[in-house]
């Protein structure tokens, strides 16, 4: 005597009502945690800081970036920035990396001798495409364009760039838009001192290298 589709259902009614519910919560938890799993939490500004601003507890907060943009040495727990001293200008929404902050973390692994320069958002027309780590030869150029270009400096390290933005998780999931910010860079005292020269005086402009 054949059994019939309903009486199996009857017979093993618990463990098909376990299966679906494990699939239902399975279900729930890919819905609560969907579009996140390829993000990481790093600690980004709450406000603009200024540089040498000793950052506070409530100058910090949790955001997101996609994990393939993560840098080495991007900070993940606000408890390791709190009483430490930006060294240059950090826009509102900006993650915070070592780079950023005042100590041996600036300028390690740079040849001996090389030094921090910030150059200010109105001195360089070409900040977007910096990250740090890149390689870049300065070059400096009448503001009205009637001088040839004259190379400044060649082959100076990107130690931050203040443009990239995390969305805030703060922030009922709206983002904020990111304003041009100084770009700070590792270079010779040569070089540096040419750079310095060449401030306020002519645009400058960041070429990057291979």
């Amino acid at each position: 005597m054949k059994t019939s589709l309903f009486a199996y259902i009857i017979k093993f009614r618990r463990g098909i009502a376990a299966v679906c519910a494990s699939l239902a919560v399975l279900m729930v938890i890919s819905a609560l945690t969907g579009g996140k799993s390829d993000h990481t939490v790093v600690v980004v500004a709450s406000r603009a800081l200024a540089p040498g601003t000793q950052i506070a507890a409530d100058d910090l907060t949790e955001g997101t970036l996609p994990a393939s943009t993560v840098w080495s040495g991007v900070f993940s727990t606000p408890g390791a920035l709190v009483g430490r001293t930006t060294s240059h200008a950090i826009a509102a929404g900006q993650p915070l990396g070592r780079s950023d902050i005042v100590g041996t973390d600036l300028l390690r692994g740079l040849r001996a001798g090389t030094v921090a320069v910030e150059i200010a958002p109105s001195q360089i027309s070409n900040t977007s495409m910096l990250q740090a780590g890149h390689r870049i030869d300065l070059y400096a150029t009448d503001r009205d364009g009637d001088r040839t270009a004259t190379l400044i400096a060649h082959d100076v390290v990107v130690l931050a760039q203040g443009g990239q933005e995390a969305k805030a998780t703060n922030i009922s999931g709206l983002s904020t838009s990111t304003q041009a910010t100084a770009v700070m860079v590792g270079l010779s005292p040569t070089d540096a001192r040419k750079l310095a020269a060449s401030m306020n005086t002519y645009q400058l402009v960041a070429v990057l290298l291979n």
